[in-house]
């Protein structure tokens, strides 16, 4: 049903119409790009201070504690085997990153 006005269209807007010599021009774009594209950056991902004191208590620290945030890190203060030590996390994994005697 909504092909005819569609096709209707775009056979109007082909159809040439008169004009001076030399001065006529049109213009056709259909979208299409030729070459490589790159593809969208994924969207980043941050780890919760929530979140990575989990990954903390999944690998075995104790009563974990926020001390700051540096960079790409979350640091805290931990406990593991009766010891405390400084713990930081990688915000965008949340995976250890260092270990450090407190």
């Amino acid at each position: 049903m909504a092909r005819l006005p569609v096709v209707a269209g775009i056979i109007l807007c082909l159809l040439q119409a008169e004009g001076l010599a030399g001065t006529a021009h049109g213009a056709f774009t259909a979208g299409i790009v030729i070459g490589k594209v790159k593809p969208p950056k994924p969207p980043k991902l941050r780890y919760t201070w929530g979140a990575a004191a989990i990954s903390l208590a999944r690998a075995g620290y104790e009563n974990p504690r926020r001390i700051g945030a540096a960079g790409d890190l979350y640091w805290f203060e931990a406990q593991r085997a009766g010891a405390r030590f400084r713990v930081a996390v990688w915000i965008a994994t949340g995976r250890i990153a260092a270990v450090r005697p407190a």
